[in-house]
Formats: structure tokens, C-alpha cells, sequence
């Protein structure tokens, strides 16, 4: 009896052992912190040593979350991420802590997929502010007003950039990040032919930049010129060009911005002997990654160039670049179709690879489990023969010591 107990225990050590349950190594919290710091480790963790489909539906939703992060985090695109979704409606049913984590990263996969329709990732940044509002989340309401901004920034639409970015920056604490939305918010009213609140923003985005030394002041004083341009005031976009020079010899020439300027003075010499330069010394070779925005910049100068002093505008130049930028752009979407492409096969290969290496353990599992199975049977069977044996031993002896007993009255009787 002692032995089938045995045996059963064994086996259910066994079959439990077969179910192959898994649980992630670690909880959101600290992952979300590792991701911070040391993205690359985690992804490979979660990609090459966890198998999903082997956790339970509250640590699925967890590791979705994490691995969608984890790939933003290093600048990947999240096209391969749809789970996020299922992360989403866990927590949502189950009033997760993470749901605006949740609800960002969910937007941020939408935006891999939608390209110039931004109608849903907004509405899901939306929700993730609602939800960090909701319970005061900080980090919340900051990822959220930060990344709802950009995208209505990318989009054009400059009321709602500048209503959220205000916001965003009443939650800042980092001077960095004070300079560059008050700067975002300079360009955004410029945009909107604001002149007075785009220079008080520049100005407010400059005035961080020389506080705390940021190299950034550079590129932020030298648009604060062309804001200036823009605005018909390109006497004073010169005035600051010129001290933005002394203070930056080392710097690159801000020579877009000095054209602009000499154009709309109708200093016209002077803009050509800029334009020749750029012509020869600033356009990258068609390689290079600035190629297509430099020469669009450099063409489109030399066609206000030419308009202004009575000469045909320069066309063909800009068309060659957008066929130029055009091509480039196919090759780029056939490149990242072929990249989708072998990383979901990739993904396929290795889930089918985990799926067999299972199937070929659960296998193994039960052939052990047979032979367990047949090794008990044989044991036991073997068991009952030995103690049928030992019965009818015991019972020959017992009629032994009978017959003896009756053998010995009947000698005495007889005597």
C-alpha cells in the first residue's frame, strides 16, 4: 500500500512538472525602472528567456506592457506590439495601476500603424491622461501632456499643441525640459501669427539656456531670428544673428537664416554670395541623411533669389529632390516591409521552435510516466504473487501444526 502511494506522489510530481508554468522574473515597478537603464538586458530577458503563451492572463497583460516599453524605450518601432491591447482591456476590467502606461504605449503602437490619420493614438493619450488625472498620477499626466503635445504639434494643429504644452509645463521640474516646451511653445505661436507670445516664450526659452549654460541656447537663439524673419523684422534677425556669431565662433554659420534675411531687406548681393556658398560648401553628398532637407532649403532660397531679381524660378532643382526624397522614402518602406517581414518570421520560427521543444518534453514526460506506470504495475503484481505465495505457505504450516497436534492426541488415545 505504501508502495502505490508512492507511486501516485511520483506521478503527480511528474504531471505537474509537464504543465510548464512560468512567472516573470521580476514586477512592474522594478522592471519599469531597469527599462530606464538598462533596456537592452530586460528585452533580451523578456524575448529570449520567457515564453508568454506559459504565463497567466495577469502576468501575460504585465509582460506585454513591459515588452512594449522595452522597445520604446529603445527607440524601436512598436509595429510588432498588438498585444498591448489585450494589456489594455486586462487592466481596464481589473483597475490596474499601469492602465496609463498602458493606454500610452497602446498609442504609441497605433501611431506605427495609422501614419498621418492621428485620430486614435490621440484619443488614447486622452484616456491615459484621464486615468493618471484620476488617481494623481504624476509620471501619469506628464508622459501623457508630453507626448499628446507632440502629436498635435506634428499635426498642425497649434491651438490644442500650445493648450497642452502649457500644462505639460506646470508640471516640469527640469530646467531642460521647461527650455525645450517653452521653445516648442515659441515655434507653435509663431506658427499662428502670434508675435508677441512667440517672442515672450523664445525669450523665456533662452533666458533657461543662459542660466544654466545649455549648448541647446545656439539653435534656439538663431530660430528666435527667423521668428523675426518670419514677422517682416529681419533688421533685428540680423542684429541677433551677428551677437549669436560672437558668441559662438565655433559654431556653423547660421547662413539659411542670414538669406532669409538679406532677402526679405532685398540685399540681394549679399544673399547671393551666401547662396553660392551653400551651393558649394553645404549641400551633403545624396547619401547623407541632411541631403534632402539641406538642398530643399538651398533650392527654395535660390528660387526667392531668382523671383526677386527677374530670373525663371528654379523648379527643377526642388523636383529632383522630392523624386530624389521619394525614393528614398520607397526604399526605406520596402526596407522596413522586409525587416517586418523577417522579424515576424523570426517571431514565428521561435515560438514554433519553443513549441516543439515542449511537445518533445511533455513526450519524454510521458514515456517516463508509462514506464513509471508499468514498472508499478509489474511491482505490484509481483508484490500480490509473493504474498499469495506467503499465504499458502503460512496456511501448509498451519495445517502442518494441525495435523501434528491431532496425530500426537491420537498416539495418546491409542496409548
Amino acid at each position: 500500500m505504501k508502495t502505490y502511494f508512492y507511486i501516485v506522489f511520483l506521478l503527480s510530481i511528474l504531471v505537474s512538472c509537464g504543465s510548464q508554468v512560468q512567472s516573470l522574473p521580476f514586477d512592474v515597478d522594478k522592471a519599469n525602472k531597469l527599462i530606464q537603464t538598462r533596456p537592452d538586458s530586460i528585452a533580451n530577458i523578456l524575448e529570449n528567456e520567457i515564453n508568454p503563451e506559459l504565463l497567466s492572463d495577469s502576468e501575460k497583460a504585465d509582460y506585454w506592457l513591459l515588452l512594449a516599453q522595452t522597445h520604446a524605450s529603445q527607440k524601436r518601432s512598436l509595429i510588432n506590439d498588438s498585444l498591448i491591447n489585450f494589456t489594455v482591456d486586462y487592466y481596464k476590467k481589473n483597475n490596474s495601476p499601469y492602465l496609463s502606461q498602458a493606454y500610452r504605449l497602446a498609442a504609441l503602437y497605433q501611431l506605427n500603424w495609422s501614419g498621418s490619420d492621428n485620430t486614435k493614438e490621440i484619443e488614447l493619450f486622452k484616456k491615459a491622461i484621464e486615468v493618471a488625472e484620476n488617481s494623481n498620477d504624476t509620471i501619469g499626466m506628464y508622459e501623457g501632456y508630453g507626448s499628446l503635445a507632440s502629436i498635435y504639434f506634428i499635426a498642425g494643429e497649434f491651438e490644442n499643441s500650445i493648450s497642452t504644452d502649457k500644462k505639460y509645463l506646470r508640471l516640469l521640474l527640469n530646467d531642460w525640459d521647461k527650455m525645450i516646451v517653452a521653445y516648442r511653445i515659441a515655434c507653435e505661436y509663431t506658427y499662428l501669427n502670434n508675435p508677441d507670445s512667440c517672442f515672450r516664450y523664445f525669450k523665456e526659452a533662452i533666458n533657461v539656456a543662459q542660466t544654466n549654460g545649455y549648448d541647446r541656447e545656439y539653435d534656439i537663439v538663431r530660430n528666435y531670428a527667423d521668428a523675426y524673419n518670419y514677422f517682416d523684422k529681419s533688421d533685428k534677425a540680423i542684429e541677433i544673428l551677428r551677437e549669436l556669431d560672437k558668441k559662438y565662433p565655433q559654431k556653423l554659420k547660421a547662413y539659411f537664416s542670414y538669406t532669409n534675411a538679406w532677402l526679405n531687406l532685398n540685399q540681394l548681393d549679399s544673399a547671393k554670395v551666401y547662396l553660392d556658398y551653400m551651393g558649394k560648401n553645404l549641400i551633403p553628398p545624396p547619401t547623407a541623411n541632411d541631403y534632402f532637407v539641406v538642398s530643399f532649403i538651398v533650392n527654395s532660397l535660390q528660387s526667392a533669389y531668382n523671383a526677386k531679381t527677374g530670373k525663371p524660378s528654379e523648379i527643377l532643382g526642388i523636383a529632383r529632390i522630392a523624386d530624389n526624397s521619394m525614393h528614398h522614402l520607397r526604399n526605406n518602406i520596402s526596407v522596413d516591409k522586409e525587416r517586418v517581414f523577417l522579424q515576424n518570421k523570426l517571431e514565428r520560427d521561435k515560438s514554433n521552435l519553443k513549441i516543439e521543444k515542449q511537445q518533445q518534453l511533455q513526450t519524454y514526460l510521458i514515456i517516463i510516466i508509462a514506464i513509471l506506470l508499468i514498472t508499478a504495475i509489474i511491482i505490484f503484481v509481483y508484490q500480490r504473487k509473493i504474498l499469495k505465495k506467503e499465504r499458502l505457505i503460512q496456511l501448509a504450516k498451519e495445517r502442518l501444526q494441525e495435523n501434528t497436534v491431532k496425530l500426537y492426541e491420537n498416539e495418546n488415545t491409542i496409548k
